[in-house]
């Protein structure tokens, strides 16, 4: 699931970049809606491998409708790309994430 997980975030970033370089385009809307859908679904079955990653200070956490949230659900958690976008914690999060996702990854190769 992991590797999965890996490929969906790496999607992710992806298309936050494209959208940041070239604007939103309808394309992209859809496809954030996508990933966003299996996010959604699917980052509790990771979460407990990916949270012993992130530094869990005030820091590492975003408020989204209410309540505290980590880095990653904090990228899939807007409905809509554009606010996610013009989020000013958009790439501290993807940084988080980034560095989170790579030390899990590499202790389960180091494992297996």
């Amino acid at each position: 699931m992991i590797k999965q997980f890996e490929e969906r975030y790496e999607d992710l970033v992806d298309l936050l970049c494209v959208c940041a370089k070239e604007g939103v385009q309808p394309i992209h809307a859809r496809r954030y809606t996508e990933l966003r859908t299996w996010f959604l679904a699917s980052y509790r079955r990771v979460q407990p491998m990916l949270t012993r990653y992130l530094l869990q200070d005030v820091d590492s956490a975003t408020v989204a409708e209410g309540q505290a949230v980590d880095p990653f659900v904090a990228l899939f958690s807007p409905p809509v790309l554009d606010v996610l976008l013009h989020s000013e914690d958009v790439i501290s999060h993807i940084q988080k994430t980034r560095k989170a996702l790579a030390a899990c990854v590499e202790d389960l190769r180091s494992t297996t």
